[in-house]
């Protein structure tokens, strides 16, 4: 063995320094050996006024102002600083073609109509309660939160019913193995939860449920979301608008904690909703800091107390199914 190569083996390298390395790689594709002497950061998206702030930032450099209505523009077409950088200096070249000092809208658009920008689509809910739709709280990302919103849809069946589910994943993929997604196991555990809480027998009615937004759904922690609009469905009671739930549900209707719920907490404030459901086992202190309402629960029936909904059917300590 030649000397050096054996002195670091007996004495190891000089630690006086860190490595700072950057990737857009999801971390479990990192080698394990490497990611275990790591610390992990994960950076979220910009909000909207961020960008708002490097666009206008932007353009001052170039001593081009933003028009109220350009920098709203600007902002709907930048999924990052880089893409709000660019299409205000873009703009700013148009405007000054055309003999203006400021960065109209009608600038911003035009560059962005003959660019690869697409519209980073906020998203928006009814203010309207609605029966068979709820919101809920996933993740697009490690650190980046999501409002999904999801509908539901029932009617009695000859016989046992069918389940159909939109925008969800369906099959997953384990080592060598595929089966059923953890999210549409869900789907199944949530029906047999609601038999405790309606007079019907949920498996005997054609079921079909929604996720908007053409997002694949994966992962149990919709399921107190996807619970809300079942019940909503069978029902008939909307649930009140702007309020969204995460957590897993379990058979005899507790809420499990998921990961990711600080991202889905601030991705709800972001979307401007008023009120969250939480897994108790999630809380932190910091939640009751957030502008919104931030509720820890740990049964389906707390849900239900919370949202004023009734329940139709027998409480959970007396099953109108027996399971």
């Amino acid at each position: 063995m030649p000397p050096h190569i054996k002195d670091i083996f007996e004495n190891g390298l000089p630690a006086d320094f860190r490595l700072v390395g950057a990737t857009t790689r999801m971390p479990e594709e990192m080698p394990p050996a490497l990611r275990s002497r790591c610390v992990e950061i994960f950076f979220r998206p910009l909000k909207h006024k961020e960008l708002q702030t490097i666009a206008q930032r932007a353009a001052q450099r170039l001593g081009c102002p933003l028009s109220p209505g350009a920098s709203q523009v600007v902002v709907a077409y930048s999924q990052s600083g880089r893409d709000a950088v660019n299409l205000v200096q873009m703009a700013a070249e148009v405007a000054r073609r055309k003999g203006r000092s400021t960065i109209e809208k009608e600038h911003v658009e035009w560059v962005a109509s003959v660019g690869p920008y697409a519209v980073a689509l906020k998203p928006s809910f009814s203010l309207e309660p609605r029966v068979g739709t709820a919101l809920a709280l996933a993740l697009a990302g490690p650190s980046t939160g999501l409002v999904l919103e999801l509908e539901a849809a029932v009617y009695p069946a000859r016989g046992k019913g069918e389940v159909w589910v939109s925008g969800l994943v369906e099959e997953e993929e384990v080592g060598r193995f595929r089966r059923k997604s953890m999210a549409r196991s869900s789907v199944d555990n949530v029906l047999t939860m609601l038999r405790r809480y309606l007079p019907v027998d949920p498996h005997q009615h054609h079921v079909h449920l929604n996720f908007l937004g053409n997002l694949p759904v994966d992962g149990p922690s919709a399921g107190v979301a996807m619970a809300l609009a079942l019940y909503s469905a069978f029902t008939g009671q909307a649930v009140e608008p702007l309020t969204a739930a995460t957590g897993e549900i379990t058979l005899q209707g507790y809420v499990r904690p998921v990961g990711g719920v600080r991202a889905k907490v601030e991705a709800a404030v972001e979307a401007g909703l008023h009120k969250v459901f939480i897994p108790k086992d999630n809380w932190q202190e910091s939640f009751s800091e957030t502008p919104i309402q931030v509720i820890p629960v740990s049964s389906f029936e707390e849900v239900l107390r919370e949202t004023g909904l009734q329940v139709k059917g027998a409480s959970p300590s007396m099953p109108a199914v027996t399971l």
